[in-house]
């Protein structure tokens, strides 16, 4: 007995018999049949190709899924996964849209392993016909263009989307929109925008049942630059009035354009024409009318005036009529002057003409000798005075009388073949 403790006898029989004990179990449960469930195995569709061609899909039910349990010997049970498991249905025999309770068959493709139980007996789909629609492309613009930027012009192409699908989702879509965001842009652009699928409620469409032809449409988008352009005029001065004698009013005085960024960034002005102020000598005051002219590519943004008034006066300068008596006529022996008065049209500053009198004139005939006749005589005269500022038009005519002695007289006393001279 002593050695018996000493060398853990009882234990080690008592270790043995267990292990033989374990064993015994062990062998029996393995040739014992055991049954195993399997979850959401997929159902995979046969004829689809068939399908299409009667102008069907499927619109729900594609991913099925189904548990399946299976019996086999312990041993072939555990040596085997879900990769053995296949389901199927049959979809080629369905001609029309509706929805439709399928058999399925599924097999088991293990080595002593069979098929206990499937769950659900049948699987459930959907089917819908194909159809397509056209639908129109909508553009909404977002952000801010700078200053003095419009967008007057857009277009997309194609304007119209074609979606071929599920008839049903089909019918709930109304248009394509195109986003965009104009911040920051400040030329005229191309570019190729993808759009969303809306239904009449603005809801995004993004069923995996319908598929547009083209992924994006082609925007194109008129940038034009606004300003307010004067219109101006240029002068060509007259032969005694200058620009800087004048005052001038332009109706209207700018118009409102649209062009090109790039044209109206160079653009400061329109310009009418040129007026000839040597016209202003004659009038005073001067009404034109001009057409106005825009540079290639720049609109009007308004209503455009097919025309422009300018209207000129003088600025601190004035014309006069002066009428004078014979009394300021020159004497010069020969001649003689009724009473008459004189008339003539004097130009300069404003303050120096509103003061002239008669007597700030001298007036002196100017004839050819040989020309005078006996008797009465209308004769130009030249029109002189010590105002330095003003300006004398030519043209005053004068009434002389000469007696027929004394004509006589000085064609004599003038020297022969001697032009005759001016008093």
């Amino acid at each position: 007995m002593k050695w018996m403790k000493e060398h853990d006898v009882i234990l080690r029989v008592f270790a043995l018999l267990l292990a033989a004990m374990l064993w015994v179990y062990v062998m029996s449960a393995r040739n014992t049949d055991k049954t195993v469930e399997y979850r959401n195995i997929p159902v995979q569709l046969d004829g689809l190709d068939q399908l299409a061609q009667n102008n069907l899909v499927i619109l729900s039910g594609s991913n099925n899924t189904v548990s399946v349990k299976v019996t086999g010997a312990f041993n072939s049970v555990l040596d085997m996964s879900e990769e053995y498991i296949t389901a199927t249905a049959s979809v080629g025999s369905i001609i029309e849209p509706g929805t439709y309770s399928l058999n399925y068959r599924v097999v088991v493709d293990a080595s002593g392993v069979t098929l206990a139980q499937k769950s659900p007996s049948k699987i459930e789909i959907v089917v819908d016909s194909m159809s397509a629609v056209s639908v129109p492309v909508e553009v909404e613009f977002t952000g801010t263009l700078p200053e003095g930027l419009t967008i007057s012009d857009y277009s997309v192409s194609p304007d119209a989307i074609v979606v071929r699908g599920a008839e049903s989702i089909l019918k709930q879509i109304r248009k394509a929109r195109v986003v965009y965001d104009v911040s920051g842009l400040t030329r005229t652009t191309q570019t190729s925008v993808r759009y969303t699928l809306l239904d009449a409620q603005d809801n995004e469409i993004t069923d995996v049942h319908v598929a547009a032809d083209l992924p994006s449409t082609m925007l194109a988008l008129t940038v034009k630059q606004k300003g307010t352009i004067p219109l101006t005029v240029r002068f060509a001065n007259g032969e005694h009035i200058t620009e800087r004698m004048i005052n001038y009013r332009i109706e209207p005085e700018e118009i409102m354009l649209m062009g090109d960024p790039d044209a109206i960034a160079v653009l400061n002005q329109i310009e009418l024409g040129t007026i000839d102020l040597q016209e202003l000598e004659d009038e005073g005051t001067i009404v034109y009318t001009m057409p106005v002219m825009l540079p290639n590519g720049v609109l009007s943004e308004e209503a455009l005036p097919a025309e422009a008034t300018v209207t000129l006066t003088l600025n601190g300068y004035a014309f006069r009529e002066m009428t004078v008596s014979q009394s300021r006529i020159r004497e010069d022996g020969l001649l003689t002057y009724p009473e008459q008065t004189v008339t003539f049209r004097v130009f300069g500053p404003e303050s120096a003409v509103s003061r002239l009198k008669e007597s700030d004139f001298t007036l002196t005939p100017e004839y050819d000798l040989m020309s005078l006749t006996a008797g009465e005589n209308t004769l130009t005269c030249a029109v002189e005075s010590d105002i330095r500022t003003l300006y004398i038009y030519p043209g005053a005519e004068i009434v002389a009388q000469v007696s027929e002695e004394a004509l006589a007289a000085a064609r004599n006393a003038a020297p022969s073949n001697q032009p005759p001279s001016e008093p």
